[in-house]
């Protein structure tokens, strides 16, 4: 579960979510239910809930690549 902090996060993160998983060649976790508005709500906080990725997370394991592996991320990142 992702807590967000405003509607606005939350609108963004979802988007960002499905243009990457359009457009990138690499995993992407799907959205499986969202609340962005926390008013009323039990819970009192916007959330995202989302898949677990079938893989690692690419902020783990960053700063362990070489830049020659970096470029072609970086390079499909920007093509969006």
């Amino acid at each position: 579960m992702y807590k967000t902090k405003t509607y606005r996060q939350n609108i963004s993160v979802r988007l960002t979510s499905s243009k990457a998983r359009e457009n990138l060649k690499i995993p992407v976790p799907r959205i499986l239910a969202y609340c962005s508005r926390a008013i009323g709500r039990k819970l009192g906080s916007e959330y995202i809930v989302m898949e677990r990725g079938p893989s690692i997370e690419l902020g783990r394991v960053w700063e362990t690549l070489k830049p020659r592996d970096k470029l072609p991320i970086v390079k499909q990142i920007g093509s969006i």
